[in-house]
């Protein structure tokens, strides 16, 4: 298996998206701001590729965890 790897530093995880809901199929992307970028320049980018920065991902996830469970609404992603 060949791994990418990044160049730049992730200054923010803006978003995800997941599709499929089965292991075998599922995939899920980040909205990733680079340090480096232009002020607009974000890129989608799988999970998977970004291995490099676990931490930062984690991070975003247990965020976002945090933020769904205080939601009364069921199915806010």
């Amino acid at each position: 298996m060949i791994r990418k790897q990044f160049d730049d530093e992730i200054e923010k995880i803006l978003d995800y998206w997941r599709m499929g809901h089965h292991k075998k199929n599922r995939r899920i992307e980040y909205l990733v701001k680079w340090k480096r970028g232009k002020d607009n320049e974000v890129s989608w980018e799988r999970d998977i590729d970004l291995w490099q920065f676990e931490k930062i991902v984690q991070e975003y996830i247990s965020t976002i965890s945090t933020n769904m469970s205080g939601s009364s609404s069921a199915g806010a992603l």
